[in-house]
């Protein structure tokens, strides 16, 4: 009996032990659990905290282009990553829709150029949104773009004069072009033989090419406001000079490139589209306050229509005086 009574202690001493241990576990499970859940809910605010704070702008879609490709600002807190891209051809009809993988990265106050390489026709209508890993969505503003070659940024013409010493300039007959003159005031002998040439800067994102049909219009105004073509001059060869029979080289069959978004010398003088006889000055005296105009024929490379375009390039005013 009693060693009875001492194993029945002992099973005693053990059960207890059990039981506390079982208690202990279940306790420490418990905590286990609910630190698991609340790990899952602070992940899940994290995330919604971030994807709150995702804040992208799109800007600058590109115009008169065979691939998309556009601006994107990060105005948010943390880092962005855009993963897809939703294009719509509002032109087609039915209108075509096209999902396109990406895989950009936007820090904080940063701008990335996205090239997309996802191939877009010339003068159709797109809309599209782009969609990051925490799955927002953005569309640029405005939320339509039309692909056309005509520049509609910030700067109206696709071409543009560049206000510095070197961009209007001339040579007389006897001189080349390593010692030009500036031209917005002339004073030269009556009768001179003379080349002009503007620096133009091409706004188009694709290679432009230079037709034979620009030229050089300067008119004067009368006491009644009329205005009268003083001078007209042909565009020439680049780089043209005067030679010893008053000839200047005519300007090319295959004409003239200038690159995208590069600026590049015109050069006037011929008084005859793809003339080579040098324009001159007045062959009378004269000291005339005169306008000037740059009309300029040109093609757009990738124009699946090969249209011809014209653009007129303001010098605003000049003078000339002979004597």
């Amino acid at each position: 009996m009693r060693r009875r009574k001492g194993i029945s202690g002992i099973f005693s001493g053990v059960f207890i032990v059990l039981i506390t241990m079982l208690i202990f576990s279940a306790l420490v499970w418990q905590v286990f659990r609910s630190d698991q859940y609340n790990q899952v809910v602070l992940a899940r605010q994290q995330r919604e905290w971030e994807r709150l704070n995702e804040r992208l702008l799109i800007t600058n879609v590109q115009k008169g282009v065979t691939k998309l490709e556009f601006d994107v600002t990060n105005y948010g807190a943390v880092t962005a990553c855009l993963t897809d891209l939703y294009l719509t051809n509002l032109t087609a009809i039915p209108r075509h829709n096209s999902r396109h993988t990406l895989n950009v990265w936007i820090n904080p106050g940063n701008l990335t150029h996205v090239l997309t390489g996802i191939s877009i026709l010339i003068a159709a209508t797109y809309s599209f949104i782009v969609t990051t890993a925490r799955g927002n969505a953005f569309a640029p503003s405005p939320p339509v773009t039309v692909n056309v070659l005509q520049p509609l940024a910030g700067q109206p013409v696709p071409f543009a004069l560049t206000w510095t010493r070197d961009s209007f300039q001339y040579i007389r007959k006897g001189q080349t072009w390593s010692t030009p003159q500036t031209a917005w005031r002339i004073v030269e002998p009556k009768g001179n033989y003379v080349v002009f040439r503007i620096n133009v800067t091409s706004h188009y994102t694709t290679n432009v090419l230079l037709l034979s049909g620009g030229n050089l219009l300067i008119v004067s105004a009368d006491v009644g406001g009329n205005l009268n073509a003083r001078y007209k001059m042909w565009i020439v060869q680049e780089a043209a000079t005067i030679d010893g029979s008053n000839k200047v080289p005519p300007f090319p069959s295959e004409g003239l490139w200038i690159p995208a978004n590069q600026s590049k010398y015109v050069y006037f003088s011929s008084t005859a589209e793809r003339g080579s006889d040098a324009a001159r000055l007045s062959t009378n005296a004269e000291d005339l306050d005169l306008q000037l105009f740059a009309g300029i024929f040109f093609k757009v490379s990738g124009d699946p229509y090969d249209t011809i375009y014209g653009a007129t390039v303001a010098i605003i005013a000049m003078q000339i005086k002979t004597y």
